[in-house]
């Protein structure tokens, strides 16, 4: 019988326990429910900057190798530029609009493709943290 009387009382503080860790991702669920904070939008100024270096380098005829490569090194996509395409001039239009945790910026370019002058309209996202980022977007 003593072995009967220990197996219950052995079986209830387990079933408690489990009743108890089954829990905690409730607990932890509704210590949450504000979610996690909204990413920190790129500070307008230091965008800016980047996005101002970044296109100087393509106008200086550097690669978008080169840029990352450089001090600070900004990580670049646009397809123009790594296809070779030249930019002669850059203008930087308005102060750029919050997007997520980057600023995005409307950029008049002025390329010369195969000695073919042309003027374009287009938008970069730049992202100052946690690395340099300047992404022209496709859409």
């Amino acid at each position: 019988m003593s072995t009967q009387k220990e197996k219950p009382m052995i079986a209830i503080p387990r079933r408690r326990a489990a009743a108890r860790f089954a829990l905690l991702p409730l607990v932890a669920a509704l210590a949450g429910c504000g979610g996690t904070p909204a990413p920190a939008v790129a500070p307008q100024e230091q965008a800016r900057q980047t996005l101002d270096q970044a296109l100087a380098a393509w106008a200086e005829g550097k690669t978008v190798d080169a840029v990352k490569a450089g001090s600070p090194s900004i990580l670049v996509e646009d397809p123009q530029w790594k296809k070779g395409v030249a930019l002669k001039k850059f203008e930087v239009r308005g102060e750029g609009k919050p997007s997520g945790a980057e600023r995005v910026f409307t950029v008049k370019l002025t390329l010369s493709d195969s000695g073919k002058e042309k003027t374009q309209e287009v938008d970069y996202k730049v992202g100052t943290s946690p690395i340099f980022t300047v992404f022209r977007s496709m859409f």
